[in-house]
């Protein structure tokens, strides 16, 4: 695989924080099959998958490519839990669902049901309260309203937790764990919406605790990955728009930052002070991973 080290770009985002604010953004490595949901490990390195192969590939700080493991089929995200193994949406034919592969690269399955029914595809990953595991699962295409979000339970069983979406995309938390975010992708670019749902104590979606966080309109609707920082903020990646999007608590947009590179597809927070967050682009076929200095740290 090529990768390179050494570009580095110096971008002018001005508007959403007052004065022209430069950000440093970095090229890490290139060359990918489709980059999709990166994950960071204890020592600083960067996990990422390929959507057109089975490679998990790890990328050091400096840049430096490897495979970890090759789970035979296309991945869409992976997610470290505390113990340092790392969990994978993998969708394969007859084996859709959640693989888990220890610090060796030994592969295990976690579950392929939810609710007694097969799990027919996955994309992202969060770590809810009681360290439950939850997951979208959109619909095939962007039109019908089959996707949904399951979560993986404290005694192991795999439980739907929301259905009606269309293509339900990103996945995240706010600080305290309380409210759920989804991005839900549909072809009718201005009924795109992130959507917030409230928690029961046990893990549940609370009734009549689905709210619109942000709704998209215009062309602007390609919602993918999504991360909070450490004040409150969400930031998206916006494949449409191959740019960041910051939103406030209150869900309104206040900021952008623009990538160098096509369809950006997800990220996450690293390096030191989490003040780093790690961008998997799809850029045609040369896949690509940035590292972006941010305004505000990743939340913990």
């Amino acid at each position: 695989m090529r990768n390179r080290i050494c570009l580095i770009v110096v971008l002018a985002c001005a508007g959403a924080w007052g004065q022209p604010d430069p950000r440093e953004v970095k090229l890490l490595a290139h060359g990918f099959q489709f980059p999709e949901g990166p994950a960071v490990d204890r020592d600083g390195n960067i996990y990422l998958v390929n959507l057109q192969n089975g490679n998990i590939n790890k990328v050091t700080p400096e840049g430096v490519v490897s495979v970890f493991v090759d789970t035979g089929a296309g991945n869409q995200s992976c997610l470290f839990d505390a113990d340092g193994n790392l969990y994978i949406c993998h969708n394969e034919p007859g084996r859709t669902g959640i693989l888990k592969a220890d610090r060796s690269g030994r592969l295990s399955v976690v579950t392929l049901e939810s609710d007694g029914k097969p799990i027919r595809r996955t994309n992202d990953m969060a770590w809810g309260p009681g360290n439950r595991l939850y997951f979208t699962a959109p619909d095939s295409d962007t039109i019908h309203p089959a996707g949904e979000i399951h979560y993986i339970d404290t005694d192991g069983r795999t439980r739907s937790f929301a259905g009606g979406l269309v293509f339900a995309n990103g996945i995240t938390f706010n600080a305290d764990k309380t409210w759920l975010y989804a991005g839900e992708e549909r072809a009718a670019r201005e009924l795109s919406t992130i959507w917030r749902y409230k928690l029961n104590p046990d893990g549940s979606a609370a009734r009549g605790g689905k709210e619109a966080f942000y709704r998209f309109t215009g062309r602007s609707y390609g919602v993918d990955g999504m991360k909070f920082d450490s004040e409150g903020n969400l930031w998206v990646a916006m494949y449409s728009e191959s740019e960041l999007w910051r939103f406030s608590p209150e869900g309104k947009k206040t900021g952008s930052i623009p990538i160098p590179g096509k369809n950006p597809t997800n990220l996450i927070f690293g390096g030191p002070g989490r003040r780093t967050a790690y961008v998997t682009v799809h850029h045609d076929r040369d896949g690509r991973l940035f590292s972006v200095r941010m305004p505000a740290p990743g939340a913990p």
